[in-house]
């Protein structure tokens, strides 16, 4: 029999744990209540895959409980604050198995449980402790002040001593076969977050499904509407300054839509898709300082590491100067979310993402399946990134690979929208050695904006009596240092664009786009 923890609903308690006791040998354990708080990222990232970090109070310090993927023994570290982020514990195996996960994010609570436990050990004729049994209820809680308490699901632990594997057995047939117990699939986390009516697993701002046969104007209307429910769900983490991961996807969602309204045309009125598109291309704008700042102060650690141990630490007024400007930027930030024109942008994306479009409008593509139009305009990005490929010649220039950067983004982003047409094997081979194209020319592209702007910095931290020669000098080893890891991308360029222009990856939209547009629809 498998030895692993069962846990049964019971419902009252009472009367399972009597039955048991009834049935077994059994001698009452220990007695504990504990009070534990859950943590995640906004975006859920440790519950998305199967893990979780709980802490407990232990005096003025914290433990910190961290449960690994695939349910082996979890670890924990003693620490003397609440989780921030990662950077922030503790050196050891929890910040080592957190760090790949949650990356950039904060980690805030997510659900705070109080627990009653009672202990039942199960004998054998020798007395020997052959099972353990554990009921335990409790309340949960939004984690937040004076929030009201929730019962949770009472539940009957029965946890497996080894080399007892008959005894096991017997309890566990008892428990399910003689008293109906259901198995519950949940663990603290799951019962806590169904006590508050959380719903973790739903993602911020995903698509629903768009139909081939559905109209292109009501598709597109729910696309948009998708994206401007992302902007609004991070514009409160960007307002806060939370992590810097709410401003990146705040500007990913007026991104993607600017480039919807811009590739699908006759489906939307021209005049006021136009007018979004330019307004999002304005909080494009007035966003990209902070953000630019914001992935300079990421890479300080890879800058730092990058350099000499001796150098590294001269990097140091590099970081107190982006800090220094990232509030200024922030402020100009906020004061643009404050604004009118910001507010009327919201309200014209609104208008735009109405579900219920005129039926009689003249627009030549609104009432076409989607599929169709779909298939039209993502063909015709797709030969236009062919295009920029062959004028590319031996030697690109930065400017050529810049435009076939942003032509490979905007063909991704229509594929991306609609994903739910196609066949889900042969639009995910089409997508892959695009990414890695794309992402290619993005880290060419990334690599000299960032050569270019510290470039700019150590004048201005010059100008403003920042830096000393030293930290000019450690700046500039780092300019080399990326100049080199461009040269490295650009190398890698070519076997990126050959596994895009494959004479297979080229049937393949084709007979995706062309042949398979047709067909469905």
């Amino acid at each position: 029999m498998d030895t692993y923890t069962r846990t049964y609903f019971v419902d009252p308690p009472a009367s399972a744990w009597q039955a048991m006791q009834a049935r077994f040998s059994c001698r009452s354990g220990r007695r504990e209540r504990v009070r534990q708080t859950y943590y995640d990222t906004f975006d859920w990232r440790l519950y998305r895959v199967g893990a979780t970090l709980c802490v407990v109070p232990e005096g003025r310090r914290y433990r910190l409980l961290w449960q690994p993927v695939d349910g082996r023994q979890g670890s924990f570290v003693i620490s003397e604050a609440v989780p921030g982020f990662v950077w922030d514990l503790p050196l050891g195996l929890v910040r080592d198995a957190l760090a790949p996960i949650v990356e950039m994010r904060r980690l805030q609570p997510v659900v705070q449980v109080d627990l009653r436990r009672a202990a039942l050990r199960v004998l054998d004729h020798q007395e020997k402790t052959i099972v353990r049994l554990v009921q335990e209820t409790g309340t949960a809680a939004r984690p937040t002040a004076d929030t009201p308490r929730h019962a949770m699901a009472p539940v009957l632990l029965v946890i497996p001593i080894k080399g007892y594997d008959a005894a096991l057995a017997e309890v566990v047939t008892f428990a399910e076969s003689e008293l109906g117990l259901r198995p519950v699939p949940a663990g603290v986390l799951e019962r806590g977050l169904a006590a508050i009516g959380q719903r973790p697993d739903d993602p911020a701002g995903a698509e629903s499904p768009v139909v081939p046969h559905g109209r292109a104007d009501q598709a597109v209307r729910q696309i948009l509407a998708a994206l401007l429910e992302t902007l609004r769900r991070n514009e409160p983490g960007v307002r806060q300054d939370i992590d810097t991961e709410f401003l990146h996807d705040l500007r990913v969602a007026a991104r993607r839509g600017r480039a919807l309204l811009g590739q699908v045309k006759q489906v939307l009125p021209a005049t006021a898709a136009a007018t979004l598109r330019q307004e999002l291309s304005w909080l494009g704008q007035v966003t990209g300082p902070t953000r630019d700042l914001d992935v300079h102060l990421l890479k300080m650690p890879d800058y730092a590491a990058s350099l000499p141990a001796h150098l590294a630490a001269d990097l140091a007024p590099l970081g107190e100067f982006l800090r220094a400007h990232r509030r200024q930027e922030r402020a100009t930030l906020i004061a643009a979310l404050d604004s009118p024109r910001y507010h009327a942008l919201l309200v014209a994306w609104q208008a735009l993402a109405d579900p219920s479009p005129p039926a009689d409008t003249a627009l030549a593509n609104a009432g076409r399946p989607i599929v169709v139009v779909a298939s039209e305009h993502v063909w015709r990005a797709y030969r236009r990134v062919r295009r920029r490929e062959r004028d590319l010649g031996a030697t690109p220039k930065a400017t050529a690979l810049h435009r076939l950067r942003i032509d490979c983004k905007k063909l991704r982003y229509l594929m991306q929208f609609f994903h739910d047409l196609y066949p889900r094997e042969e639009i995910t081979a089409v997508i892959q050695p695009l990414k890695r194209l794309q992402d290619n020319l993005g880290e060419i592209n990334d690599l000299q904006v960032q050569r270019a702007r510290l470039q700019e910095m150590a004048g201005q931290m010059v100008a403003e009596q920042r830096a000393s020669a030293a930290t000019l000098m450690a700046m500039g080893r780092l300019v080399d240092h990326l100049e080199l890891r461009q040269m490295a991308a650009r190398r890698r360029l070519s076997k990126c664009l050959d596994g895009f222009t494959t004479a297979g990856n080229r049937a393949r939209f084709r007979r995706l786009l062309k042949d398979g547009g047709r067909a469905i629809a």
